[in-house]
C-alpha cells in the first residue's frame, strides 16, 4: 500500500508471533542522521498507537518527501495504510 510519502507492506503474523513485528527503513536519501532518526521515532510512535493488540507483520518505508510532513500530516497517511 502505498501514499505519497509512505509505503507498507503488510503480512499475517506467523503462528508463534505473540506480538507485531515493525520494521522501519529510513533510506540516506532522506537527509542527515537527525533527520532520519526523527523520522523513524515519529513512525515507529504512530504505527505502535495504531496496531493496538493486533499482531501482523509490518514494514514501513518511507520517502523523502516523508521528512517534511507535520506529526498530524504524517499520522494521517500512516491512517490510511496500517492494518487496524
Amino acid at each position: 500500500m502505498t501514499t505519497t510519502s509512505v509505503t507498507i507492506y503488510t503480512t499475517p503474523a506467523a503462528p508463534g508471533d505473540s506480538v507485531s513485528l515493525v520494521g522501519i527503513t529510513v533510506s540516506a536519501s532522506i537527509g542527515k542522521a537527525v533527520v532520519r532518526n526523527k523520522l523513524r521515532r515519529r513512525i515507529a510512535a504512530i504505527v505502535n498507537e495504531l496496531l493496538g493488540p493486533s499482531r501482523v507483520r509490518v514494514l514501513v518505508v518511507p520517502r523523502p518527501s516523508a521528512a517534511a510532513l507535520t506529526f498530524a500530516e504524517l499520522r494521517a497517511e500512516l491512517s490510511s495504510l496500517v492494518p487496524q
